[in-house]
């Protein structure tokens, strides 16, 4: 679990601070006998001291706090705009002391109490700009303590303001913000959308700096690690430019970060290990947690990848651990807490501590439950909902405004152009009135008649449109109401089923191997494991007896739940299998599962669930004598092995066409063998991934694909062999369209060594 590091805007005064010296701004102390004028002078000396100084920064603070205090109590006898000024003065005072120690990670202090209060005071002081300063501080703070709902919250509302007073340095510093935390939460898209919003915004060389080391993360995440690369370096001669050394130090962390995900773990080591001395210097506890834990896990990887399996390496990385661990319990990081735990359940597994790996393994369980809940993606994605509502809300009204004055105008032009016709009218009454007024009279009579007759037949026709309307309105609110009802009541009981879903899946995860348990078994191997569903119908066991490996992969019935209860029932009993009894032969165990399913699901040829079973591959390998002893059910088996004249050749062992459970035409499972030599490689694959559909067509994968594939990248380590597996299968799914995933696939890779 690398940690990149984002770069955060925490808003400083909104106004320039002083660049006098300290000498002169000390003289005028001594002079002033206003208020007011006293107060920002404390103020730009805690300015003066706040990268140089952090105790006379925060002795400075304190006393223009103290002063706006004092002042403020006596508010009877302040008239309105000294009340104004006064606010505004301790808004600041409280914003400079929380940005101070956020800055300077000092974590013992009321920040989120001091931004608060200052918020309030900025409302007093109708200071629109200090609102939306506070309220992006407060999401930097809630960022730093994983709190991301309320991150994202606070960002949201700081943008609104600064949109309304059409601040640019606000609005990009803002939408770099938003997009650290879509980062982190993994929803690249509008983190990239964010960043470029940001950067239409700034012209200042130093904050694009920032941005740029931002997004360069975000393309580490999405593996586009050369994009990644330039951006950083980009971001780094920049910052050395300003001679940043904190800034410096976060860049060399996330190259580290970058080279980890490389593989190139010495190179990681490295550039943790200058960003830890850096930290050091500036006592940065965040900087010194985050490079411990990132130092920590490179030498685990280091470990790993070393075929010497120097334990001091191990040794090493949880001393890193443990120091982050202890350090972090006054910092009080949820994130720096579950990175830790990973590291340490690690190292204590590997120097056969389990009591102490078991422990730290829930608390990286638990650590993680709390960093990524459900509730909280919930939770954000409503916030950005309610932006956008409010912010169209505000568009409709404006809109609305307009046209009433619009509407307004128009009414009084007709007005004005009635009193003109009128006139006109009149004028032209006069001069005909001797020779056609008889003629004029009878006209206008006439006309007026016309008119009345139409506009009272219009008017009934209005009136009845009218009572359609409302009681067309009354009906929809009613289906509404009914709608909404039964939408709170689907809600509810899909919230319950998919809680126990994923209650299942934990029991599942527990029961069936993990990739490292499994490695440490075969040794050179890899598992591409991937469910369709929450929970999964595919899965494999693997056991070991002294000289002797036992492997299954199954393919059970159906996938999702059902197909989890199956594989529940199908591991329960292999593992009851192999500690109460000898297996020697592998067709016994078909045999033996066969009966415990017809058994247990009482199946026969009357039953509605004689379809109920499973595909299986179950194998006994004897490392001695390098014999593979085998049985296969439905699903084949392929073992690619070199000839003499160098090139790979795939062996495909035909299964017995019957599942393992009831069929109309039930005959012993065959029992194989076959003698293995080095550098064979056996593939143990479920149906799932050739019966994918995709390409251009829309037609399944199949087998003859597979095995074509399965040829070609045999010689490759089996790692990248994975990798190859899973982009092919996603190419294929994500065409024109994408395709969703049919069944549950699995495919497990093991060389002989």
């Amino acid at each position: 679990m690398q940690c990149a590091i984002f770069i955060f805007t925490i808003f400083y005064s909104l106004f320039v601070h002083a660049n006098s010296s300290i000498d002169s701004l000390l003289k005028q102390i001594a002079k002033t006998k206003t208020d007011s004028v006293l107060c920002q002078i404390y103020l730009d000396c805690g300015d003066f001291y706040e990268n140089i100084n952090v105790d006379s920064a925060e002795f400075y603070y304190i006393k223009a706090q103290k002063l706006c205090e004092k002042i403020l109590k006596n508010n009877k006898h302040l008239n309105n705009s000294e009340l104004v000024k006064f606010s505004d003065l301790y808004s600041k005072a409280l914003r400079y002391r929380a940005i101070l120690y956020l800055n300077n990670k000092i974590i013992n202090k009321p920040i989120e109490k001091f931004l608060n209060l200052s918020l309030s005071f900025a409302k007093i002081a109708k200071n629109e700009k200090a609102q939306a300063s506070c309220y992006s501080n407060l999401g930097v703070f809630y960022f730093d303590r994983s709190i991301y709902d309320k991150a994202l919250e606070c960002q949201y509302n700081a943008l609104r303001i600064f949109e309304k007073i059409k601040y640019n340095q606000g609005l990009a510093n803002v939408y770099m913000n938003i997009a650290n935390i879509y980062t982190i939460q993994y929803d690249y898209e509008k983190a990239l959308t964010s960043f470029k919003r940001s950067l239409n915004y700034l012209n200042n060389e130093y904050l694009i700096a920032r941005v740029e080391n931002n997004m360069a993360i975000l393309y580490k995440d999405l593996k586009k690690y050369d994009i990644a690369e330039q951006h950083f370096i980009k971001s780094l001669e920049i910052f050395k430019l300003y001679k940043d050394s904190i800034n410096i130090a976060n860049i060399y962390t996330n190259l580290g970060v970058l080279s980890y995900q490389k593989n190139n773990y010495s190179s990681s080591l490295d550039y943790y290990s200058k960003a830890f001395q850096i930290f050091q210097a500036k006592k940065d506890t965040s900087g010194i947690i985050l490079s411990l834990l990132n130092m920590s896990e490179s030498l685990i990887a280091i470990y790993q990848n070393n075929k010497t399996k120097d334990i001091s390496l191990i040794q090493k990385s949880q001393k890193y651990s443990l120091m982050a661990f202890n350090i972090n319990k006054k910092y009080r990081s949820i994130y720096y807490n579950n990175a830790a735990a990973r590291n340490l359940m690690r190292t204590f597994s590997y120097l056969g501590n389990s009591k102490k790996a078991i422990y730290f393994a829930e608390l990286y369980a638990l650590t993680k439950d709390t960093l990524f809940s459900k509730e909280k993606s919930k939770t954000i994605a409503e916030i950005e909902t309610k932006y956008k509502t409010e912010k169209q809300q505000r568009l409709i009204e404006k809109l609305k405004f307009q046209k009433e004055i619009t509407q307004k105008k128009i009414e009084t032009q007709e007005l004005e152009n009635k009193r003109q016709r009128t006139t006109i009218y009149a004028i032209i009454s006069v001069v005909l009135l001797l020779c056609i007024l008889l003629v004029v009279v009878v006209y206008f009579l006439r006309t007026n008649q016309i008119k009345n007759r139409k506009l009272r037949t219009q008017n009934h026709q209005i009136l009845k449109q009218k009572e359609e309307i409302i009681a067309q309105r009354d009906e929809i609110a009613e289906q509404r109401d009914i709608v909404t009802k039964q939408k709170i009541q689907i809600e509810a009981y899909h919230k319950s089923l998919k809680d126990s879903i994923y209650y299942a899946e934990n029991i599942q995860k527990a029961v069936i191997p993990d990739s490292s348990y499994v490695e440490n078994i075969l040794g050179n191997c890899f598992v591409l494991f991937q469910p369709r569903d929450i929970v999964s119908g595919d899965f494999y066991w693997v056991q070991k007896d002294n000289d002797y490996i036992y492997i299954a992969v199954a393919d059970c019935t159906g996938h999702g739940v059902p197909g989890a209860f199956m594989s529940m029932m199908a591991i329960s009993f292999l593992n009851d299998l192999f500690h109460k009894k000898s297996i020697t032969q592998a067709n016994q165990v078909l045999e033996l599962l066969r009966q415990h399913l017809i058994k247990s699901l009482h199946l026969n040829e009357h039953s509605a669930k004689m379809k109920d079973g499973m595909d299986m591959i179950f194998v006994i390998y004897d490392k001695k004598r390098h014999i593979l002893n085998y049985s296969v059910a439905n699903n084949p088996l392929y073992i690619v092995r070199k000839t003499k004249e160098g090139i790979s050749d795939l062996i495909e062992i035909n299964p017995d066409k019957m599942p393992v459970g009831y069929h109309p035409n039930m005959l012993p499972f065959k029992n194989h063998e076959i003698i293995l030599s080095e550098e064979d490689i056996i593939y143990f694959t479920t149906d799932g991934y050739v019966d994918q559909f995709g390409g251009t067509h829309g037609k399944k994968f199949l087998r003859k694909n597979l095995k074509i594939l399965l040829t070609s990248i045999s010689a490759l380590p089996l790692q990248t062999q994975k990798e190859i597996l899973l982009e092919t299968l996603h190419k294929w799914q994500i065409q024109e369209i994408t395709y969703p995933q049919t069944d549950d696939i699995t495919i497990i890779g093991w060389k002989i060594t």
